[in-house]
């Protein structure tokens, strides 16, 4: 029998990063109802958010249409900064949104460190991440100021 995810055995310490849209399924079912403007709205804070995580040397592993997840090996220091300067973006992101005549969007940054253990998926070409790490990191984006970052 194929198993669907097989561990990898390959497991690190690192940070782990949740960038998630506040309120991106009302917004999504109320304010924009076209398809395509629906695709223009997560395409720009997708796109953005994963420019910034990249120019930091961070390894984006997966979205999920309102958010984005990737790891870092580094300093807290590297992982603040980045936080930050994805903060300091958010004017930019929706003067973005505005051009296209779309509504504002707010997003919120957690972060923890620790081990994780990857996996591949059938499905998927890419590899996923398990571990306590992961699932706080999950877990604390909630307590994120919209535009502000959890550590």
């Amino acid at each position: 029998m194929a198993q669907e995810i097989q561990f990898t055995g390959n497991s690190h310490s690192c940070c782990v990063c949740f960038v998630d849209v506040v309120d991106s399924t009302r917004i999504t079912t109320v304010e924009i109802t076209n398809a395509e403007k629906i695709k223009r709205y997560y395409s720009i804070f997708i796109n953005t958010m994963a420019i910034i995580a990249r120019n930091f040397g961070a390894n984006i592993i997966k979205n999920t249409s309102d958010s984005l997840v990737f790891t870092h090996i580094s300093a807290f220091k590297d992982v603040l900064e980045y936080g930050l300067t994805m903060i300091a973006v958010n004017p930019i992101i929706s003067a973005n949104l505005h051009e296209e005549l779309l509504p504002s969007l707010h997003y919120r940054i957690s972060t923890d460190y620790g081990r994780v253990e990857f996996a591949k998926s059938l499905a998927s070409t890419t590899e996923d991440l398990f571990g306590s790490t992961v699932s706080i990191c999950s877990k604390i984006n909630s307590k994120a100021a919209p535009n502000g970052v959890y550590l």
